[in-house]
């Protein structure tokens, strides 16, 4: 598994809801319709990728369980990522691959920005290797793309995935 492969084919996915779904953002639809369409073509494509059902990976939308409980942040707050890449029930290096939010026309949401901060903090509980804030637009041109790693934002960038993990 490589994770700028993942990324690849994540913003390929993005692309093909505004080839295929441009109806849900041109008539401004509910953002759970679009993350779906985005969660769909995700998963569809990744299943292309023998580690991806062979190391038993998963990818769910509005994800609210950690084991049996349900997902809270640090402040005990309830919390359910837009989309993850998974193996559900696992919590070892390398289960929880890339936790998603997605906003329309939000640059920044910092409530979004503070979960994946936290969720990627490997010092914390639920250790995502990876964090991506997706901001769409009307434009595809447009879409911006916020990494979070280690618990930190890295940067933002619309085209090419710089390397933020080691």
């Amino acid at each position: 598994m490589d994770i700028h492969q993942v990324v690849k084919i994540l913003k390929q996915s993005v692309e093909l809801v505004y080839i295929r779904d441009a109806s849900l953002i041109e008539t401004n639809a509910h953002e759970q319709a679009i993350t779906h369409r985005i969660a769909y073509y995700f998963e569809n494509m990744l299943m292309l990728y023998p580690w991806y059902i062979q190391e038993g990976y998963n990818i769910d939308v509005e994800y609210n369980r950690y084991y049996d409980d349900p997902k809270r942040k640090n402040d005990q707050s309830l919390c359910k990522p837009d989309i993850i890449l998974h193996r559900r029930g696992y919590n070892k290096l390398y289960d929880n691959l890339l936790v998603i939010e997605v906003k329309k026309n939000s640059d920044e949401n910092w409530h979004d920005f503070d979960k994946l901060s936290e969720f990627t903090n490997q010092h914390g509980k639920y250790k995502y290797h990876l964090g991506i804030y997706i901001n769409l637009k009307k434009d595809f041109k447009q879409v911006k793309y916020t990494y979070f790693s280690n618990g930190k934002k890295g940067w933002e960038n619309n085209s090419s995935f710089v390397r933020l993990c080691s």
